[in-house]
C-alpha cells in the first residue's frame, strides 16, 4: 500500500514550537501532541501509541527509550506504529529539525512506499537505521525528491 499526503505527529518531548515550525515552514504536514490532546499533557506513552497509530500518523520523537522499553516496543509492533526517533534526546530544536530535514527524502520515500507498519526507525547523524526483528538495518538513503 502507497501512501500519499505524509503526516508526522511529533510528541510532547520535541516541544510545540521550535521543531514543528521549521518543519511547516519547510511543507512537512505536523500534528504536534498539545493539539491531539490539548487537555493531557501527561498521557502515558501505552496511551497515545494506539491513537496516533490508529490515525496513520508517523510518530516522531527523539525518546529513544520508547523503541528501547520492550512494553512500549511491543505496543508500537501490536498497533502497527509508523514511528521514527531523531536520535539523542540532548539536541536543541534547531538540531532536531535540521536532522530531520537531512533525511526527510530518505523518511518520505520509505513510509510513502511502506507496507502496513509496524516500522520502526532511527534517523542518526549520517543515516537511517530500520528496525528488523531484534537488527537494526541501514534505510537506503535518497538524496532529492523527484
Amino acid at each position: 500500500m502507497r501512501r500519499r499526503g505524509l503526516v508526522y505527529w511529533t510528541d510532547r518531548a520535541l516541544g510545540a514550537h521550535i521543531l514543528p515550525n521549521i518543519l511547516r515552514n519547510n511543507r512537512v504536514q505536523v500534528v504536534r501532541h498539545v493539539e491531539t490532546f490539548p487537555d493531557d499533557d501527561r498521557i502515558a506513552d501505552l496511551d497515545w501509541i494506539p491513537e496516533i497509530a490508529s490515525r496513520g500518523w508517523i510518530i516522531v520523537t527523539k525518546d529513544a527509550q520508547i523503541r528501547r522499553n520492550r512494553i512500549e516496543r511491543e505496543m508500537l509492533i501490536a498497533c502497527g506504529a509508523l514511528y521514527v526517533s531523531l536520535g539523542k534526546g540532548n539536541l536543541t530544536g534547531e538540531q532536531q529539525a535540521e536532522r530531520f530535514l537531512r533525511h526527510r527524502a530518505t523518511l518520505d520515500a520509505f513510509f510513502a512506499g511502506a507496507s502496513r507498519g509496524p516500522h520502526i526507525l532511527s534517523a542518526r547523524l549520517d543515516d537511517v537505521h530500520r528496525l528488523d526483528g531484534e537488527r537494526w538495518e541501514v534505510v537506503p538513503r535518497v538524496r532529492r525528491y523527484r
